[in-house]
């Protein structure tokens, strides 16, 4: 067996390769220190991140280490998606999602949870609903999770699961996700929640609710303009669908 050194092209292409007679798996803290370079180069020079990302990649397959292999797959997913190449970046991340059902639990505990919301809204856009979902789920497992990013996975569940056209379950994981969000006292997300939820329950024929939903945000002193026009916005669709459209109108006048 040989050790060998390599250097990465972009795209992978092998640029040199120097080898001895004994193989050594790669120290996954070798891996890791690529991470840290590739990092800092996110914001000056994406051509040269992606060349450290593919030779992280490289050296994370042959190390055999899943949570390396995972964060790899995002960092390239990551780069391809700054560059505007969402289908790459949908590649990247869909391979990152299927090595996150080897990890461990100890391994899945530190995956970020930034990435996991990236993975999964990435598939999300690509209608992998299911493989998004577990993404998110994988996100619940995380001991070290504050409250924050548990309303940010409960929230982005929801939206996937409204997508797939669950809706009981997505209604189930926005209340989740407003409820958090009061405990927390942001205010913006209880309010972003309460838009999606009467989105869901508009989707299931429950107008009232749904107009509940929107009519506390209209009501709510520390709205913004923004989530205030969208639930005048959405009362008003709610009644058209409803057929009744002077009802309608007045909520549109509003705007």
């Amino acid at each position: 067996m040989k050790n060998c050194i390599r250097i990465f092209l972009f795209g992978g292409t092998l640029l040199l390769m120097a080898c001895t007679e004994e193989f050594d798996i790669p120290d996954p803290s070798q891996v890791e220190a690529i991470h840290q370079q590739t990092y800092q180069l996110f914001k000056t020079d994406l051509d040269s991140a992606m060349i450290l990302a593919d030779s992280s990649l490289a050296l994370a397959l042959e190390s055999e280490v899943p949570l390396e292999v995972a964060n790899s797959y995002y960092i390239k997913g990551y780069i391809f998606k700054k560059k505007d190449d969402l289908a790459q970046a949908f590649i990247m991340y869909l391979n990152a999602a299927k090595v996150l059902d080897v990890l461990t639990a100890e391994n899945a505990e530190k995956m970020n949870c930034d990435v996991l919301l990236n993975i999964g809204e990435t598939l999300r856009k690509f209608y992998r609903y299911d493989e998004a979902i577990h993404s998110y789920e994988v996100g619940f497992s995380l001991e070290t999770i504050d409250d924050a990013c548990k309303q940010k996975l409960h929230y982005n569940k929801g939206l996937a699961l409204k997508n797939q056209g669950n809706l009981t379950e997505a209604m189930e994981s926005l209340k989740q996700s407003a409820n958090i969000a009061n405990s927390i006292q942001d205010i913006s997300r209880v309010l972003k929640s309460f838009n999606l939820l009467g989105l869901v329950h508009k989707d299931a024929g429950h107008y009232p609710e749904a107009r509940a939903y929107y009519q506390f945000i209209i009501d709510h002193p520390k709205a913004s303009t923004k989530y205030r026009s969208m639930a005048y916005q959405n009362m008003a669709v709610s009644y058209l669908e409803e057929n009744q459209s002077p009802i309608a109108k007045q909520y549109l006048i509003v705007l």
